[in-house]
């Protein structure tokens, strides 16, 4: 993978089939990648990425000042983050498939006991993806008029109507580009470095982390807004900005507990 160096700041680069180039922050340690296009010159990577350094070390030093990070071997006794609370960890013998359980103070893993840290993990995995499927679902419902949203029955599915936004005026702009879209979006889950959360607008699909259930559920509603909104606003625009902060009034509380202030 090519690699390139601007001072102090080291970056990897990571060439896809997209338009704009983007940097990421990887949350735990700090590291920097560069997603752009094939083509892309070095030279006009380069000039981008020494844009962005001021803004890369700011992201840095509020790294370098969270608390430390739980790092589990899924053991009995430890401490499992969901939904923004720390749950105390008991792991049962079990000969069957295994499952999970969450209770009021405590989550329960049913495992073989010749499971390692390995299939472990997988299984905790597979209950943050239905916590966070679950979260979908209400969040869908509960912004369909907000956003003005058609949500179809007992799916992912959703329309965009051409309706007038709940949460701002007919002089907002935002919803003179409404969007139908005719065909289903989709949510898949899959760990990431540096980022919450994406959307490909093309596709209509949208990924979310995995590590997103270890936050509040009402952060993990900031992220899906967020990434469902890139679906009628492209980019981080004004109309965007203001549009996130009037329907998260606490937005900075959100982002620093993505932070993980």
């Amino acid at each position: 993978m090519e690699k390139i160096k601007l001072e102090d700041i080291e970056a990897e680069i990571e060439r896809k089939r997209i338009r704009n180039i983007y940097i990421s922050i990887n949350p735990s340690t700090g590291e920097v990648g560069i997603s752009a296009p094939a083509r892309a010159s070095l030279h006009t990577i380069e000039t981008f990425f020494r844009s962005k350094l001021s803004w890369i070390r700011k992201h840095r030093t509020k790294i370098s000042k969270r608390p430390p990070k739980i790092f589990n071997n899924y053991l009995s006794g430890e401490k499992i983050e969901v939904l923004g609370k720390k749950y105390r960890l008991n792991v049962y013998d079990y000969d069957k498939e295994a499952k999970v359980f969450l209770n009021f103070d405590s989550i329960d893993l049913y495992i073989g006991s010749e499971a390692g840290i390995e299939a472990r993990r997988e299984s905790i995995d597979k209950f943050y993806k239905t916590k966070l499927e679950e979260i979908i679902s209400s969040a869908l419902l509960k912004w369909e008029k907000k956003l003005g949203i058609h949500t179809a029955p007992n799916s992912l599915v959703f329309l965009f109507k051409n309706v007038q936004n709940k949460l701002f005026s007919r002089d907002d702009g935002i919803d003179k580009n409404a969007v139908v879209l005719r065909s289903p979006v989709k949510f898949c889950f899959k760990k990431m470095k540096g980022r919450w959360g994406s959307c490909n607008i093309s596709d209509k699909k949208i990924t979310l982390n995995t590590e997103l259930a270890k936050k509040s559920e009402r952060c993990i509603e900031y992220v899906i807004v967020h990434e469902l909104l890139h679906l009628k606003e492209i980019k981080h625009n004004k109309r965007f900005k203001d549009y996130m902060k009037k329907a998260f009034p606490e937005w900075k509380k959100l982002e620093a507990e993505l932070e993980g202030f």
